[in-house]
């Protein structure tokens, strides 16, 4: 009969795929587990020590996500992630850097947060375009957690644009905010090739066109532009691939499809009181056409990208290794 710090430890290696742990590797894992044990007070409490659990929590968001022994499924996992972290990053850099240069554009009263928090996320991406993915991470979660707190007081103090449906709004700019910094933690793993640092032109082009998009007549929010930048690269990613003759990237695709739906999400939930906000001026007409239009051009985005994911994952063997391809 199995004792109960066995049993402990089997449970904590059921984290790892089965097809890592096939071929004895978790008889063997447990046996090692259960020799370190000894007779340490974790063990007669029948406890396994934090130490190993964290280990194999690592362990197992590495192999679901491309390190040593990853299927070609986990592989494709991992690229999707990072894709979504190298993205998102440099997304929520350019989203905040645009509320920022809008909140000065129109006099408003900002907090030395509203300046540091797109500091922060343009840093994080820095880092992470220039090979150092740990640095990275330290700095994008106190980042993650300030706009959070930003935002929970934008809340509390009802500054929401009239007419948005608060709940669906918040929801989507959490996971605007969230998902990138969570994917580049799990993400960029010991094993993950680093990106290129060719993706350092990415920020500045972003800014530039964040900046240029406040230059339009009317009021247009950060999610807008957050939205025609998905719909360009979604165009740039198939033209591409028309270009080449070849499927479009099903890595890239699943991630601009997974940080488009919360924009969509966000573009929709406020397109009433961005039509509102556009008052009765010479060019509401063409504002409310520019916000109507975005949301309709990143929903056929959306889809688009889902299809070519969805294809993409199907032609992936259940198992067998692959080889990574860095973004």
């Amino acid at each position: 009969m199995s004792s109960l710090l066995e049993d402990r430890y089997r449970f904590l290696l059921r984290m790892l795929p089965r097809s890592y742990r096939a071929g004895g590797r978790e008889e063997e894992m447990l046996a090692t587990y259960m020799e370190g044990a000894g007779e340490s007070e974790e063990a007669l409490l029948g406890r396994p020590r934090w130490a190993e659990a964290r280990a194999i929590a690592a362990l197992a968001v590495r192999v679901r996500l491309g390190g040593a022994g990853a299927t070609a499924r986990s592989l494709a996992s991992g690229r999707v992630v990072r894709w979504i972290a190298l993205l998102g990053v440099a997304g929520n850099a350019v989203t905040t850097g645009h509320e920022f240069l809008a909140g000065l554009a129109r006099g408003a009263d900002l907090a030395p947060l509203d300046a540091l928090i797109p500091l922060g996320w343009a840093a994080a991406f820095c880092l992470l375009a220039g090979g150092r993915p740990r640095a990275a991470r330290i700095v994008v979660l106190p980042v993650l957690l300030a706009q959070v707190a930003v935002m929970s007081a934008w809340q509390d103090a009802g500054a929401a644009l009239s007419s948005v449906p608060s709940a669906a709004f918040t929801v989507a700019w959490l996971l605007m905010t969230a998902v990138p910094a969570l994917a580049l933690v799990a993400g960029y793993h010991r094993d993950a090739p680093p990106p290129s640092r060719r993706w350092l032109a990415l920020l500045p082009a972003g800014l530039a066109f964040a900046a240029a998009w406040t230059l339009l007549p009317g009021w247009h929010p950060a999610d807008e532009a957050y939205a025609v930048a998905l719909v360009g690269a979604a165009a740039y990613l198939h033209a591409g691939a028309l270009r080449r003759r070849a499927a479009p990237d099903g890595a890239a695709s699943l991630a601009l499809a997974a940080l488009g739906l919360p924009v969509l999400l966000a573009s929709a939930a406020s397109v009433d009181g961005r039509l509102a906000a556009q008052g009765d001026g010479p060019y509401a007409p063409y504002a409310a056409a520019i916000a109507v239009g975005v949301t309709v051009l990143l929903a056929v985005a959306v889809a688009a990208l889902l299809v070519t994911g969805v294809r993409f994952l199907a032609r992936l063997p259940a198992a067998g290794p692959a080889s990574p391809a860095p973004a």
